[in-house]
């Protein structure tokens, strides 16, 4: 409420007093009236520029990300960072170089993209620099840089191939002589007659690395023996059977290549562990996951049974022995796994399909 005062000249003047509480201090007053405005320009930063900057580095970082996961080097690319590769691997105190997994991560790139390049000429290329990558600026002891060359150099198959694996079989790391008979497995000449296949150049050297000291060597050796060998062979069967004798989970792939490969050749050592473990789900499921101590006490796992039972059944077409085809017909009846019960089936098919044509090609071969 106003209170009216009377001056000295009579008049009146109206004295307001604030009901809301006390009057603000004089420091805040004085504040509140320095305080200016905010510019037109820090408006304009704070509601338009700034927020318009944060969306175009976003959309920059998104661009460079989308780029950077789809942009795919070429061939040549590849092979240029291979030709600076030179060195790298194991340094001083054992110290990894920083470019090392980029260098054997491009020799992996390179290996899966070859079943595209169809151009002769294109392949022979990428053959001949590859060889002289492996010759001039890679050291046998470089692990898996050396190892994708070669499978790489095998997968091609182009002129002077075969004779640098043939040369890296003995080569100082053991991944290298592993890539060395990847190479050979992987040699585009599967199927012609075995005899006339490339790797029976490595047969002598192939027996020789079955007494190799690497489980891995040893397993990739008897696979390629079970490719390319013969019955007739000198020694190769009593050398693969040696191969049974070696002791320790971790040469349990290595056993397991060997024994394919007698049944391959029809003898019965193979044979037999072929039948009652590796086309044996019963006595799979007994065994321990894989090769490292930490798994030797976890079973194995019904994925990983199929992936042994399959892998035998690749290669079982040449296996005559009749307890294999006892349990090839088990696997095609009732197998838990459609997958093995298919491969099964289909391997029993083609089986019976050459059976058919024998019969049929023979009475022609009688009349002539």
């Amino acid at each position: 409420m106003a209170d009216q005062t009377v001056t000295d000249d009579g008049s009146a003047a109206d004295e307001r007093c604030d009901d809301d509480g006390p009057a603000m201090p004089e420091d805040v007053v004085a504040a509140v009236e320095a305080t200016s405005k905010p510019s037109v320009r820090r408006q304009a930063a704070q509601l338009f520029i700034i927020p318009s900057l944060i969306v175009i580095a976003g959309m920059a970082a998104a661009m460079l990300f989308v780029w950077v996961t789809t942009h795919e080097r070429t061939v040549r690319d590849e092979v240029a960072l291979l030709r600076g590769c030179s060195g790298t691997g194991r340094g001083p105190m054992g110290l990894q170089d920083p470019r090392y997994k980029d260098c054997w991560y491009a020799a992996y790139n390179l290996t899966g993209r070859i079943e595209q390049l169809e151009d002769p000429a294109q392949r022979a290329e990428l053959g001949r620099d590859l060889i002289q990558i492996v010759e001039q600026d890679v050291a046998d002891t470089e692990g898996l840089l050396p190892y994708w060359l070669l499978v790489a150099i095998g997968r091609l198959g182009t002129d002077g191939g075969g004779a640098v694996l043939l040369g890296k079989l003995h080569a100082d790391g053991a991944m290298t002589r592993q890539g060395a008979l990847e190479g050979f497995l992987w040699w585009p000449d599967q199927k012609v007659e075995r005899v006339a296949r490339l790797a029976r150049l490595a047969l002598g050297s192939a027996m020789t690395l079955l007494e190799d000291d690497a489980p891995e060597v040893v397993q990739r050796s008897a696979m390629l023996l079970g490719e390319v060998g013969l019955a007739e062979d000198p020694e190769l069967a009593d050398r693969l059977a040696q191969v049974l004798q070696r002791d320790g989970i971790n040469w349990r792939y290595a056993r397991w290549a060997a024994a394919i490969a007698l049944a391959r050749l029809g003898d019965p050592r193979g044979s037999n562990l072929v039948a009652t473990v590796l086309l044996s789900r019963k006595a799979l499921a007994q065994l321990s996951q894989g090769t490292r101590d930490e798994l030797a006490t976890v079973t194995m796992p019904a994925p990983t049974q199929d992936e042994i039972i399959l892998g035998a059944l690749q290669v079982a077409e040449d296996m005559t022995d009749p307890a294999v085809m006892t349990k090839i017909r088990s696997l095609a009846a009732g197998d838990p796994s459609l997958r093995v019960k298919k491969q099964a089936r289909d391997l029993l098919h083609r089986l019976q399909g050459a059976a058919d044509r024998r019969t049929v090609d023979g009475p022609k071969v009688r009349s002539r």
